[in-house]
């Protein structure tokens, strides 16, 4: 393989979409976010762009994401399922957003869809995702610098505890995600982006590093009662990925 190239990219998670006014939130955020990364390729969607799954809701990111001035890839939230049986809007409107799978000057990404129906804690990656992961790996090289993308976090003790007495704690990661992990230790995993737990977190497996961010959100808020949101800022250099938080003007917060 040749040595990949330097380029840069943005991740966010948890958009959830909820209303008309968040439209010119969006386009707002978007601006901010292109003048966080002017050289930015493209940007990934880590999952739940709408707030409740709702046709309408689903159809408005979607609309409002022609405002983002970049390509970008997404994968489903749990929140984009409209019901526990019925993901079709996301699925006619976001096309090809599911599993995914495509370079970038030697680099690799695959965007997996870990979501369990409309569950939110307590799931399990799909049999369909591993099939999918089973077959797409022999087309990699196995010294390619490799990135996944998930809406569920995949890293260990991604925990919320509420503050409900009785109540959680709730671990966010999916009950087989040792099990997926695995089918990638023969190849060079360098990063995971995962949203779904509202707030900053980095865990280590091998020798790629775990993260989850904190939301970008005009409706929902942080897990961890922080207020900072935002978004990450990648880097690539040497095989390797510099990521810096960049957090939405205060003036936009939801």
């Amino acid at each position: 393989m040749s040595a990949p190239h330097r380029f840069q990219f943005i991740a966010v998670n948890d958009l959830h979409y909820h209303d008309a006014e968040c439209d010119a939130w969006f386009t707002e955020v978007f601006s901010a976010m292109r003048l966080s990364a002017p050289d930015a390729a493209f940007v990934l969607l880590l999952g739940d762009l709408a707030d409740a799954g709702k046709p309408e809701q689903i159809t408005g990111i979607h609309t409002a994401l022609t405002t983002l001035g970049l390509p970008w890839h997404a994968v489903p939230g749990n929140h984009d399922w409209t019901t526990a049986t019925d993901r079709s809007t996301y699925d006619r409107l976001f096309s090809g957003h599911s599993n995914s799978s495509f370079a970038q000057r030697g680099w690799h990404f695959l965007g997996l869809d870990t979501t369990d129906r409309d569950h939110w804690r307590d799931t399990t990656i799909s049999d369909a995702t591993f099939a999918f992961v089973r077959d797409e790996l022999p087309k990699i090289a196995r010294d390619t610098p490799l990135v996944l993308f998930t809406h569920f976090p995949l890293g260990e003790n991604i925990v919320l505890t509420p503050s409900e007495p009785g109540v959680g704690p709730f671990n966010f990661r999916p009950l087989n995600a040792v099990q997926f992990l695995a089918l990638f230790d023969q190849h060079n995993l360098q990063a995971v982006f995962s949203g779904h737990y509202h707030s900053q977190t980095e865990r280590h497996h091998r020798d790629a590093t775990l993260t989850t961010g904190k939301c970008c959100s005009r409706w929902q808020k942080n897990h961890d009662g922080t207020t900072e949101e935002g978004w990450f800022v990648c880097d690539t250099a040497d095989g390797k990925i510099a990521r810096r938080f960049v957090e939405l003007p205060v003036g936009l917060r939801g």
